[in-house]
């Protein structure tokens, strides 16, 4: 079986989407033929005016939902991949290739969520001129409908790929993501005592909920809890690195050896991983939190409920929940260390069955060779 992959940018670069482009096509290749690895899908003069175009017109224009830009900016690397002799041609996160490479190609279509939910999900594309946001839903529409069959990471992107734009529910495959990590893990039962060890991961303070997350540390102290908030991606200007129990780390690159030791470090010190995120189309933490054992609070939005299972890998709140609701729950759960210990053990063994890029190459596999018969 001969597969060819392509993605919103070079997919062998670790940093690119998180990693996950990376992760899949490294485990893609243990369990399949990856005969052709396309690094440059767009010209480098369509990416850079893309990016000035956007930043002028403050994110109202994307040339990447213009039709004859995304035809012109691609051709290259479309020309090139057609040339290759392959039986499937996997698009990861890019409807506008995804949408032109099904008119002529096999095309197996991956990404966390469609063009339908984003368009109506993330505060951003509201900003978007409609001719952009209506080329968005088209590209979106055609990417599903068009590939052979679409994969998604969660039921959240699943059910509207099937409800919005009617593909048939046998070519709609949900298959959990693992973690981006790029050192294998051995996660431990997380047992309770001594200071309360939060972890916040998440670059988008806001959007993740970081302020909510401090709230949490706040109440649960004023509570005579001992609790500790790490933060990791973010660091408020103005304020010293530790502040009322909450230590910012700033970014911490796992690509670097010494920042990753670190970052390692604080995933193992803690004793759960708090994100009370306001949109999220997967999480890749709430996976690698999972590896270390680590019980997790986030809320219920978009693709969240599809990789924490609530009340048995954490707990999951409204976005419109209050912090108190939360400092609340984990207090109980401090108070009933039984429970906290099988939350623990729950993750690792979600990670260990479900949570994991081997568990999903394998499952990709299968579905390609059903198809194949």
């Amino acid at each position: 079986m001969r597969i060819a992959i392509v993605g919103a940018g070079d997919v062998l670069n670790p940093i690119l989407w998180s990693g996950t482009p990376y992760y899949m096509v490294k485990y893609l290749s243990e369990y399949t033929n990856v005969v052709y690895v396309e690094r440059r899908p767009f010209l480098f003069l369509y990416m850079a005016v893309l990016k000035i175009v956007r930043r002028i017109t403050g994110g109202r224009i994307n040339l990447l939902w213009s039709p004859l830009a995304a035809w012109l900016g691609t051709l290259p690397a479309r020309r090139r991949l057609a040339a290759v002799d392959c039986d499937y041609i996997f698009v990861i996160g890019c409807a506008s290739i995804c949408k032109i490479l099904s008119e002529k190609h096999r095309t197996i279509n991956i990404n966390d969520a469609t063009g339908k939910l984003i368009s109506s999900y993330y505060p951003e594309y509201d900003r978007l001129l409609s001719y952009f946001r209506r080329n968005l839903i088209s590209f979106s529409t055609e990417s599903v409908t068009e590939s052979s069959f679409c994969l998604y990471p969660s039921s959240w992107a699943c059910t509207s790929a099937i409800h919005d734009y009617g593909k048939s529910p046998d070519d709609v495959i949900e298959i959990a993501w693992g973690p981006n990590l790029q050192h294998e893990l051995r996660g431990r039962v997380r047992e309770l005592g001594g200071e309360l060890r939060l972890l916040f991961v998440g670059i988008s303070w806001h959007r993740k909920g970081g302020p909510k997350a401090v709230e949490v540390t706040r109440i649960l102290r004023e509570r005579g809890i001992s609790a500790r908030l790490d933060v990791v991606g973010y660091r408020p200007t103005g304020l010293r690195e530790t502040h009322d129990g909450v230590t910012f780390h700033g970014r911490l690159k796992k690509s670097n050896a010494e920042e990753f030791a670190r970052l390692n470090e604080l995933y193992d010190q803690a004793q759960f991983f708090i994100m009370p995120t306001q949109f999220e189309c997967y999480g890749m933490v709430f996976a690698e939190a999972a590896t270390y054992g680590l019980p997790i609070i986030s809320t219920r939005t978009g693709g969240v409920p599809s990789v924490v299972k609530d009340g048995e890998t954490g707990l999951l709140f409204p976005v419109d929940g209050s912090a108190e609701e939360m400092a609340d729950a984990i207090a109980e759960l401090v108070r009933d260390k039984d429970r906290y210990r099988r939350f623990s053990e729950n993750c690792l063994a979600d990670s260990r069955d479900r949570l994991n890029w081997d568990v999903w190459a394998k499952k990709v596999k299968a579905e390609m060779l059903k198809r194949l018969k």
